[in-house]
């Protein structure tokens, strides 16, 4: 039908250009939509041309050097047996994938470790690393695969040779001589052991650190890992997760904390990052699966990626308060596909800690998904309110644009800080992503830092008393329902508070229309 169509939502320029499914009325517009495309297809091919070359240049430096990456091939064995964690393949964020399975248990942990270890063996280099390993001589590794009777039998042109496929005795024996007694994985409930996985390494220089007081972070949809190396290397006080699904990224991000290089004395050095953990899997399954309840601190999730070009939902991208339309009671039962589901939440939120010590941390730059998440939002905390939104006395630096649900769940304008534990550099050019860095080249619409919309979560219960101190507040639209105004000298409290900031708002209109009529009479 005609109001069918209507509602119907497509994109011109990829999933974050959102528009209303209706034809131009100039038929130019379509026209330089393509040449806007075309030109940021150019751009984007740039870039990437010039972010291969950065890497090559950094390839090039390390091997030049003496660095733990080339030289000590135990130390690159127990960083990868331990920072890399590969559960899964494919590339696909549809229901199917991220529907409720049976969480894994003692029976299939073996099977689970087997798999990751044949992972790392094929794709991610293990097999390489261990056979250094062989050729250097280590006894260990020797007595695993070439037993001293059939030593002689597995030499082939003078050299101990590997198979292609381990069993199941052989990835035990190597996890236990690599990695130590205690397994990566529980073999009482199928989660990572982040002590262990976070233990520190032969020959760094912190060995003596607990790593078991570190707080754990997750971020889901990492992409080749940039913001999180970022973060691991100014917040060495904590530990990262990275959660991606496509293998390549995965391997770029261990990649980056390996042949990390730190800058010292005008000369720089191989200084692997130790506080990150790369994993390879889906992220509803593996904070379903993989992670312990009430464990992490924050789940950060970095412009995650909108759902499907299609769908009817026209009532779920439509705002929050002050929209025409009830948009809680009007919400679709059927979500669209997308990583942040509802079936995901859940799970996030059973990962983080209690009583309003754990948060989940949403940001993007695309205004019309922003709102879906909050939507969303609101409907689950309907029925089981375990989540409460970040209210704007605790992250003072942002500006509130949008509220939902009964002003449970607001929506946030600002630069990502420290606020919602987003750290940066005091002096820093370019942006913390390749995304970021990408729309500075004039890739996109997105250039300004400042442009960004948040989302804040926390856990409910506790005490908040402890947030944002020392942060500065510019321009809250309103204090929140948590905050009271103090009264004046008058005896007059909230509506005294609103008269006043209606005024200045009024104020700023007039000035706004005089500037604008001074530039047509231009």
């Amino acid at each position: 039908s005609n109001d069918a169509s209507s509602t119907k939502k497509h994109t011109t320029g990829g999933k974050k250009a959102w528009k209303d499914s209706k034809p131009p009325a100039n038929p130019r517009e379509d026209g330089s939509s393509n040449g806007r495309r075309e030109e940021s297809n150019k751009l984007f091919r740039s870039h990437r041309l010039s972010e291969l070359q950065s890497e090559v240049l950094s390839l090039r430096d390390i091997c030049l050097q003496d660095s733990i990456a080339t030289e000590n091939a135990s130390y690159i064995a127990q960083l990868m047996m331990t920072r890399l964690l590969y559960f899964s393949g494919g590339g696909t964020t549809g229901k199917d994938v991220t529907k409720i399975t049976t969480s894994s248990t003692r029976a299939n942990v073996e099977e689970v470790t087997q798999q990751w270890i044949h992972s790392l063996w094929h794709s991610f280099g293990l097999k390489e690393t261990v056979q250094r390993l062989l050729d250097n001589k280590d006894k260990g590794v020797e007595s695993i695969f070439h037993p001293a009777s059939s030593r002689k039998q597995s030499k082939k042109h003078g050299r101990n040779m590997l198979p292609s496929v381990l069993s199941q005795e052989i990835c035990n024996r190597l996890v236990t001589h690599i990695v130590g007694n205690e397994s990566v994985i529980s073999s009482d409930s199928g989660c990572i052991n982040f002590t262990q996985v976070f233990k520190s390494l032969n020959g760094d220089v912190d060995a003596s650190a607990p790593q078991q007081n570190k707080k754990l972070n997750i971020e889901l949809g990492a992409g080749s890992g940039d913001w999180a190396c970022l973060q691991a290397k100014l917040n060495s006080q904590e530990n990262y997760v990275t959660v991606e699904l496509r293998a390549d990224r995965v391997a770029q991000t261990f990649a980056k904390c390996a042949l990390h290089q730190e800058q010292g004395g005008g000369q720089s050095k191989n200084s692997p990052l130790t506080n990150v953990c790369c994993v390879g899997s889906e992220c509803g399954s593996f904070l379903r699966d993989r992670v312990e309840p009430g464990s992490v601190k924050t789940i950060f999730v970095n412009h995650p990626e909108p759902p499907t070009q299609t769908y009817n939902a026209v009532t779920t991208i439509n705002g929050g308060s002050g929209s025409k339309t009830n948009v809680a009671s009007n919400i679709i039962t059927e979500e669209p596909a997308h990583m942040l589901n509802s079936q995901t939440i859940l799970s996030a939120t059973r990962c983080l800690e209690p009583e309003g010590k754990g948060r989940l941390i949403i940001v993007t730059d695309n205004v019309i998904y922003a709102r879906l998440i909050c939507n969303t939002l609101v409907r689950m905390l309907e029925d089981d309110a375990k989540l409460v939104g970040l209210s704007p006395g605790e992250v003072r630096d942002l500006r509130r644009i949008e509220s939902f649900g009964h002003s449970s769940i607001h929506l946030y304008e600002g630069k990502p800080s420290l606020s919602i534990g987003h750290y940066t550099p005091r002096q820093f050019e370019g942006g913390t992503s390749y995304f970021d860095r990408l729309w500075r080249t004039g890739a996109g619409k997105h250039a300004d830092m400042r442009k960004r919309f948040i989302i804040g979560l926390r856990t409910s219960g506790g005490n908040i008393s402890h947030v944002s101190k020392g942060v500065k507040s510019y321009g809250a639209t309103s204090p929140g329902k948590n905050i009271t105004p103090k009264p004046n000298g008058n005896g007059e409290g909230k509506s005294a508070g609103k008269k006043k900031n209606e005024e200045k708002q009024k104020r700023r209109n007039e000035r706004r229309l005089l500037k604008k009529q001074q530039l047509d009479q231009k």
